[in-house]
């Protein structure tokens, strides 16, 4: 009985390890605070990946707006800076 237990065991290590090696992660998560369309502050709602293309879609809440907007990851940026717009010194040193 030890024996199966252990071949069971052994098993599911070696298919977590094959799945973790093909899966890739997301840059943002929950929660996350992201700049979109430049600007626009907003923060990430929830994260997905598109089976056809392995690339991962933002669900992302923006303030200025009150909307939550769909965004590719190409699309989003961190914020590094935090105020509610970003303006003058700020977007300088956002876009170094």
């Amino acid at each position: 009985m030890f024996s199966r237990f252990s071949v069971m065991v052994k098993s599911i290590y070696k298919t977590k390890l094959r799945l973790n090696n093909y899966m890739e992660k997301a840059k943002y998560l929950f929660g996350d605070i992201v700049i979109v369309d430049d600007i626009t502050i907003g923060v990430i709602v929830k994260t997905w990946e598109n089976s056809k293309d392995n690339s991962f879609y933002y669900e992302i809440y923006v303030r200025t707006e009150n909307v939550i907007r769909d965004f590719k990851e190409k699309d989003v940026e961190r914020l590094r800076v935090r105020h509610k717009y970003l303006e003058g010194d700020d977007l300088i040193y956002q876009n170094k």
